[in-house]
């Protein structure tokens, strides 16, 4: 759960609202009631730049001494690649399987 607030605060604290992504609108229905939803697309960019913050903010608030708290990014992000090949989960980012090694390069080696 951490690893998934970490990675929002990135997108909040580097202003991708307002940056270059895109909306798309999303529909969801309640027996006869429809809401329209509006959610945001990330660029490639913007998803590693958010993977980064969070890497380094979870280094810091939970080192462990073998950077636990930073490696859980890598493991939350191939349980969303996974959960996203069998349809559980409708993704507003590409699910990308390299993007879990990525994430685990943006934190300190094990020593």
């Amino acid at each position: 759960m951490r690893a998934l607030v970490a990675h929002g605060l990135g997108h909040l604290h580097l202003d991708h609202t307002t940056t270059t992504g895109r909306r798309v609108s999303t529909r969801t229905g309640r027996g006869t009631e429809s809401v329209s939803e509006q959610a945001r697309l990330y660029t490639p960019e913007e998803e590693t730049a958010a993977d980064r913050y969070a890497a380094n903010l979870l280094t810091a608030v939970t080192p462990g001494p073998l950077g636990e708290g930073c490696l859980a990014l890598g493991a939350v992000l191939e349980r969303a690649v996974a959960e996203a090949a069998v349809g559980r989960v409708d993704r507003a980012a590409p699910a990308d399987p390299a993007r879990a090694a990525a994430a685990r390069g943006f934190c300190p080696t094990r020593r």
